[in-house]
């Protein structure tokens, strides 16, 4: 998946799920690792990240702010 798809699909999942949306994304991940598909979770742990910097509300320590 290409990044302005992960972070489309991130945006998408906000909205269809609120401030559960980096959980339901991260539980989604974990069910493709059990059935041993490890790229299908590899692009649900990209989303998770994604969708918890689109609902950072602060910088992270060191982030250079502009």
């Amino acid at each position: 998946m290409d990044e302005i798809d992960v972070w489309r699909t991130a945006h998408v999942r906000i909205k269809q799920h609120g401030d559960r949306a980096a959980f339901v994304a991260a539980e989604r991940a974990d069910e493709l690792f059990a059935k041993d598909d490890f790229m299908g979770a590899a692009v649900f742990h990209r989303l998770v990240r994604a969708i918890q910097d689109l609902e950072r509300t602060r910088p992270r320590e060191g982030e250079a702010v502009s």
